[in-house]
């Protein structure tokens, strides 16, 4: 699956329904400073755009949109209206969105999104936190016939992590395997 990549437009296609039979093309990128962002071109005259037509002279787009385009999956939360201008005979409006997520979301895009948990494995993360469960000190002494000597010493023992509020959110931060990873508790995101 590919990421979307900063100020480089992506073409495909929203899906407006669960079904996947009403759909609109456009494009999505991640703006550097405003986050995702879409551009949906459409006909001010052609009934079959009448809906589209309504999201952005109203701005009342739908709250959430599915986007595929080629090897790129994103779900789109929270849609405002970012901006749109009337042309004669071809329209084009923007969108911007409270919530992407990189993959296809597999609740019905009619509801919001509720998310339950998340995990994260962040590089580098059990180096920063210090919640290594082994530590290793290594010392270079003399050995017989005056030879350096390498000596190790191990350290083992459990790590509880840490935890923290954010927002609603109760967060912690724990050892998995070889790594630390931040694991929240319980997260309800409403838009």
């Amino acid at each position: 699956m590919t990421f979307l990549k900063p100020n480089i437009k992506q073409p495909g296609i929203f899906l407006l329904d669960d079904t996947g039979t009403k759909f609109i093309s456009g494009v999505i990128w991640l703006d550097s400073n405003e986050g995702v962002r879409a551009e949906i071109p459409f006909f001010d005259l052609d009934s079959s755009h009448e809906d589209i037509y309504d999201w952005f002279s109203e701005s009342k787009p739908p709250e959430n949109l599915l986007f595929l385009g080629d090897g790129v999956r994103v779900s789109l939360f929270g849609a405002t209206v970012a901006r749109h201008s009337m042309g004669s005979f071809v329209s084009m409006g923007g969108l911007r969105f409270h919530c992407a997520v990189n993959a296809t979301y597999r609740g019905s895009v009619a509801k919001e999104l509720r998310v339950s948990s998340v995990r994260s494995e962040v590089d580098g993360l059990a180096y920063w936190t210090q919640l290594a469960s082994v530590k290793m000190d290594r010392s270079l002494e003399k050995g017989p016939a005056g030879r350096p000597q390498v000596k190790a010493k191990y350290e083992v023992q459990v790590q509880h992590g840490l935890q923290w509020l954010q927002g609603e959110a109760k967060m912690s931060l724990q050892q998995r395997g070889n790594q630390a990873a931040i694991v929240p508790e319980s997260i309800s995101m409403t838009s």
